[in-house]
Order: structure tokens, then sequence, then C-alpha cells
């Protein structure tokens, strides 16, 4: 740190490095001059995936799906004023969702605030309720503690990844000069500076193998893959994967991707039992059948307490990873039988829907879809 030839390189690169220190991998960045040494510091950094995204609104949403897809915080970094705002989109999805996020703002100085400065608005309460945690750094001087500087950054950033994990806030402000020209700064403040290391890493959870109650005796069970679902191995029972799982294919003899239509609109007898892995499912036909209570029992696993139920339906909640439950869930070896009128329900609705599409020749976006995806299988 001694080599930083001004007091805000020296904040980019204390920034930075906290959010490698606690997984950060990939950074978007939206371009500026007041996030200048923000930047700097993450294009400097070996261990930094480091993308630009011309939009701010586009880069908070490119580094929500990094974090959706990797389970690890990425950071969007932006410049001060009005670009802020844009992330709240993006910050909303990812409170809502428990996605972790890091939003690094820059931000300007103190005397630069409530003064008619460009680009200097109230930046830092944006965000709540939807940040987990937030704080504003004042511009490094040559007073500055900097164990509480970097205490500070720890704080907010593991707030990203904790019990309940999401969006937070660490915002940066910063005087000239922004680029690396050098000043006369004391550097004597970087001086016996601890030596930051990566928080442990939590254990994987121990899920008791009768967290889902008595479900073996089901005679209709369903078992919905919903967010960060995988499908467990060793379970028998017919299966409905939500968008928000990511998963288009599975077992051929239990995969039923379009029984929530049949079931939304009474054409199938219900299920008895539903077993959910993961939260806040997007498929509004299941949600008609789950609300309209003809189930005797709705386990949902999620790691988030109380788990997200609009509904009010879930009959119990085991609160856990969503991996470790469907390792553990697939380890009781279920076994149902499929129900043939959901098996017959969801192979009429899939060729109403391929009959739809391919008899209108027209470009809409099911008709893209289909033809993308048969392009990428080889289909033609």
């Amino acid at each position: 740190m001694h080599a930083e030839p001004n007091r805000s390189a020296l904040a980019g690169a204390l920034a930075i490095d906290a959010l490698v220190r606690h997984g950060v991998r990939h950074v978007v960045l939206a371009p500026g001059s007041r996030s200048s040494p923000l930047v700097a510091a993450a294009v400097a950094h070996p261990a930094l995936d480091v993308r630009i995204h011309l939009d701010e609104r586009g880069a908070a949403f490119r580094a929500l799906g990094i974090g959706r897809a990797t389970g690890a915080p990425a950071a969007v970094v932006t410049t001060s004023g009005t670009a802020v705002a844009n992330l709240l989109p993006a910050a909303v999805e990812a409170g809502r969702d428990h996605v972790p996020l890091v939003l690094l703002t820059a931000d300007r100085p103190p005397e630069l605030h409530d003064v008619g400065a460009n680009q200097a608005i109230h930046q830092h309460d944006l965000f709540p309720p939807y940040t987990r945690a937030s704080a504003t750094l004042a511009p490094i001087a040559d007073e500055t503690d900097l164990e509480g500087y970097v205490d500070t950054l720890d704080a907010v950033i593991g707030a990203a990844v904790g019990d309940a994990p999401g969006p937070v806030q660490a915002n940066v402000q910063l005087r000239e000069p922004l680029a690396p020209t050098p000043e006369d700064w004391d550097r004597s403040i970087v001086e016996g500076l601890a030596e930051r290391t990566a928080p442990p890493a939590g254990g994987t959870d121990d899920v008791p193998a009768g967290a889902f109650g008595d479900v073996s005796n089901a005679e209709r069970p369903l078992l919905v893959l919903g967010t960060g679902a995988s499908m467990p191995t060793g379970i028998g029972w017919p299966v409905f994967a939500d968008l928000r799982s990511g998963l288009r294919e599975g077992p051929r003899d239990a995969w039923l991707p379009h029984l929530d239509e049949a079931l939304a609109i009474g054409a199938v007898p219900p299920p008895d039992v539903v077993v959910q892995l993961g939260g806040r499912l997007t498929s509004k036909g299941l949600a008609v059948q789950l609300a309209r209570g003809e189930h005797t029992q709705h386990v949902l696993v999620d790691p988030v307490a109380p788990g997200p139920d609009p509904n009010f339906g879930t009959t119990r909640h085991v609160r856990a990873d969503v991996g470790a439950a469907t390792s553990a869930l697939g380890a009781l070896g279920l076994r149902a039988p499929m129900p043939d009128a959901w098996r017959e329900a969801d192979r009429a609705v899939a060729e109403a829907l391929t009959r739809t599409i391919d008899d209108h020749d027209e470009l809409t976006e099911p008709y893209v879809a289909r033809h993308v995806a048969r392009a990428r299988a080889g289909r033609g």
C-alpha cells in the first residue's frame, strides 16, 4: 500500500482487496470519472475477471446474474450521482431473491454535497430496505484510522454472504486527484495495518433424515425444483422444475415440465404431498394449485427463514442449504408411481404448445425460442 500514488488510489486498493478477500472474483464496471481509483485497482488485481458495461442498470443485472449462477458475490462499480440510482432494480431483485451482490459506488467528498456540485446526490441511502448492510467511507486523509476503514469494508462486504445473502453497498468518497497522479501523503498511516485473511468458509448444512417429516406414504407426491435446486439422485417421484431452477431436462420417466398448466385448470388430480427444493417460484399455474390448499403437506426447503410462502400454505419449513437438503432427500430413496393422468396431461399440453407455435410462422418470442433450442440441439 505504500506505493499507491495518492490517497484516492489507496482507497481504491483497499476496497478492491476487501472484495477479493470476501470471495468476489467478478467485477462489472460502468464507465465514469469519480470511480477511476476503484476501476484502476480492479483492473490491476490478478484475481479478478473484469468486464465493462456501458449502462449502469445493465451492469448491475450482469453482476446479479453472475451471483445467481455462481452463488458467490459479484461486484458492480459505478461513478457518483445518478449512475448509482440505476442500480436500484438489481438491488431490489437481489434483496428479494437472496442473491449476494456488492454495490461499490464512488461518491463525491462531503464538501461537494448540498452545494449544487454536479453528480453529487445522497446516494448512501438509496437502497434500504433491500440492502443487508451499507456504509459510506469518508475520503482518506492523513489522520484516517485505516484499521477502522478496512473493518468497515469487511463488515459491509461480508454481509453479502451472511445468513441472509443479498445486496450490500460500500459507498466510497473520493477526492481529487482521481488519476494515479503522485501527491504527498503520509504513508505512515499504513504502518501497522494488519494483514487481513479471508473469512472461514461456511460448512455444508447437516440435514437430518427426519427434516422432511413423514412423506414416505404419499400417494401422489410432487417434487418441485425451485431456486438453486438440482435433480436429486435416488428419488423416484414425479418432478416439476420451475423456471427459476434453470433446469430444462430431467429423467424421462419422472419429468413433467407442463404439469403446472394442467393443475391450474383442475384437469388432473392434485398432489397430496409437495416437497419444494428452493424458494421463489415463478409458475403461476403451480401457485394457483398450491393456493387451493388441496395438499396435505407442503415442505419448503430454503436457506433463509421464514422462507417465501405467498399462499400461506407451507406446512413445514426446512431451513437448510438447498444442495445439502437435495442430497439428504435423495438418500431417503423415496418411490411413488407416476399418475397416468399427470403423464397424459403433460404430453397433451406439450403437443398443444408445439402445434400452436409451429402453425403460426410468425416472429414471436416462443417461435424464436423454439427454433433456437432446436438449432442448438442439432434438430434444424
